[in-house]
């Protein structure tokens, strides 16, 4: 018995090396995947209402001068998503769109999710089918 307030009500009751562990890791998801696609929704409820109060944007040059602004308190990128666009200016966030064949050029989500993290915001990254918006992010603002 543990007093963890992070443990999850149900958890894998054999022993853990009497399974393989890919067995083990079905066993464990098997659990997590309804904890983990409540998360995703509440997620994408806080981005649409955020939306809605003029406190959230998936329009990415908006986004851009947010997130060097320390304005953003989460970000939602899309899965295997890549925007040829580089912010170009980390004061006033401006944008161009580059060739990401040059190995010092990251695209868009990436610059963002760091831009993001270092001003203390959270990144989270979401599979295709549960993104909120069409453009491959969505950011929730702080004010």
């Amino acid at each position: 018995m543990s007093k963890n307030p992070l443990l999850l009500p149900k958890g894998v009751t054999i022993n853990p090396s009497s399974v393989s562990p890919d067995q083990l890791a079905k066993m464990a998801w098997e659990i997590m995947e309804p904890e983990y696609n409540l998360k995703l929704d509440s997620m994408v409820d806080r981005f649409e209402q955020a939306r809605a109060n003029g406190k959230g944007s998936d329009d990415y040059k908006e986004v851009a001068v947010a997130a060097v602004e320390g304005r953003i308190d989460t970000l939602l990128v899309e899965a295997d998503r890549i925007i040829a666009v580089r912010v170009t200016n980390p004061v006033t966030g401006n944008i161009q769109k580059k060739d990401l064949s040059n190995p010092k050029v990251d695209d868009l989500l990436d610059d963002l999710g760091e831009l993001v993290l270092k001003m203390g915001g959270q990144v989270m990254v979401l599979p295709t089918v549960k993104m909120p918006s069409e453009t491959g992010l969505a950011a929730i603002f702080r004010y």
